[in-house]
C-alpha cells in the first residue's frame, strides 16, 4: 500500500496531479492512498503524527511554510530518510537549495501524466533496490544487510568497514572492487579508490570531499572528481 500525499497551494494542480496518480495506480494494480494539502503548517502537523508517507509532491512556493522549510523539517527534525520528495515550482532556480533536502526529482509546471510516469516507475524500481541485501562473511558468520542500512564502504589494506545509517560499524577482509561489482550502481557511488558512499545520505560536497548525512567527511580523489560531479549533479536536478 504506497502512500502518496501532494501539497500545493494551486488547487488545481493537486487535483492533476491527484488524477494522474489514481491513473497510475489503476494502470498497475497497485494499492495507494493519496492525501492532499494545501499550505506547509498544515502538511507539518499531519506529518508530525507519524503518519506514513512514501511519496511527496511538495510545492517550494507555499503559505506559512515553504517547501524548503518543510523538506528541511522531514530530514532533519524528523530525521525521516524514508519519504521521497518530489519537489514541484514553476520556477527553476532553486537545485542547490533543494539538494540538502535530498529531493528524487524537481518537476517543473504544468505537470503531466508523463512525467508522474516516470516518478513512479522510478519510486517502484528504488522500492526493489531498498529491499535488496548483501552479506557478508563477519567474525565466521554470515551477516546480511539491506542495502538501505549501509552508510558507506571504507577499505583499508586488506580490510573493509561498513558503516551503518544507525552508527554501527563492521569490519571483515575483502575487497572494494568485489563489493562494488556485486550492489545497485543506482545507489551506491566510488567516490576514492577507498570509498563506496550511498549517495542518498549525502548531507553536502564541496570540489574534493562530500559530508555524508552522520557528518564523516569522505575525500574524492581526483580520479573520481568528474563522475562524482556528473552524479551528484544529476541528482540536484533529478535527472
Amino acid at each position: 500500500m504506497y502512500s502518496v500525499v501532494i501539497c500545493d497551494d494551486e488547487r488545481n494542480v493537486c487535483a492533476e496531479i491527484e488524477n494522474y496518480i489514481d491513473k497510475y495506480f489503476k494502470a498497475y494494480s497497485l494499492k495507494g492512498t493519496v492525501a492532499v494539502f494545501f499550505d506547509g503548517k498544515t502538511l507539518r502537523d499531519y506529518l508530525c503524527q507519524n503518519n506514513t508517507v512514501n511519496l511527496l509532491f511538495l510545492d517550494i512556493e507555499l503559505p506559512e511554510n515553504n517547501g524548503v522549510e518543510v523538506g528541511k523539517y522531514i530530514r532533519e527534525e524528523l530525521e525521516n530518510e524514508s519519504t521521497e520528495i518530489v519537489y514541484i515550482s514553476s520556477k527553476t532556480n532553486y537545485a542547490m537549495k533543494l539538494f540538502q533536502c535530498r529531493p528524487l526529482d524537481f518537476l517543473v509546471k504544468p505537470v503531466t501524466y508523463p512525467m508522474i510516469e516516470k516518478i513512479m516507475d522510478v519510486i517502484l524500481k528504488r522500492d526493489f533496490v531498498r529491499k535488496k541485501t548483501v552479506s557478508f562473511l563477519i567474525n565466521k558468520e554470515k551477516k546480511v544487510f539491506y542495502l538501505k542500512d549501509i552508510l558507506y564502504f571504507q577499505s583499508d589494506n586488506k580490510s573493509v568497514h561498513l558503516e551503518t545509517v544507525s552508527g554501527k560499524v563492521y569490519s571483515f577482509r575483502g575487497k572494494l572492487d568485489d563489493i562494488e561489482s556485486q550492489i545497485s550502481e543506482n545507489l551506491f557511488l566510488r567516490v576514492h579508490k577507498s570509498y563506496l558512499i550511498n549517495h542518498a545520505y549525502v548531507r553536502c560536497y564541496g570540489t574534493d570531499w562530500i559530508e555524508m548525512l552522520n557528518g564523516d567527511r569522505v575525500s574524492i580523489s581526483k580520479s573520481y572528481r568528474g563522475h562524482v560531479k556528473q552524479q551528484l549533479m544529476k541528482i540536484e536536478l533529478g535527472s
